[in-house]
């Protein structure tokens, strides 16, 4: 199970959107619909991921804890970046583990943090950005603000 940042019990891959997306026949629909729930619980947990970073510093277990969180969100990440690309979807030159990498490096809590802290977008703002740099990069899509 991965921090999601809720009180939802279900597992994050077993929620309501990502069966919305999954079942979307158009994959820059599934990206925006990912990145849309991706990207709130990205945001969601950053204080708290903040914290858990800063006292990693200091604490081997807290940085355990941390390494084990990283390793989760790839492999939920992963399975994400698979509803998303579905069978051809990818652009040319793209493959799986490009991908898979770029969603990583992209929708995270620090993402978030250095653009809502240091710049002030807000939440829908990077969302907006994340489709349009991930369905450029992903889907070969010109970028858009396509939205769910």
């Amino acid at each position: 199970m991965t921090v999601a940042g809720d009180a939802d019990p279900d597992a994050l891959l077993d929620r309501d959107w990502v069966s919305q997306a999954r079942q979307h026949p158009d994959p820059q629909r599934r990206l925006a619909i990912v990145v849309a729930h991706a990207a709130e619980i990205a945001a969601r947990t950053a204080p708290v991921k903040q914290i858990m970073r800063d006292a990693a510093a200091a604490n081997p277990a807290v940085r355990q804890l941390l390494r084990e969180d990283h390793r989760r969100r790839y492999l939920t990440q992963q399975a994400l970046v698979d509803i998303v690309i579905g069978p051809g979807s990818l652009r040319a030159g793209c493959d799986r583990e490009h991908a898979v990498a770029s969603f990583y490096a992209l929708v995270n809590s620090d993402g978030y943090q250095l653009l809502a802290g240091q710049l002030g977008w807000d939440l829908a703002r990077w969302q907006r950005w994340l489709v349009g740099v991930l369905g450029h990069d992903l889907l070969g899509n010109a970028a858009n603000s396509t939205r769910p």
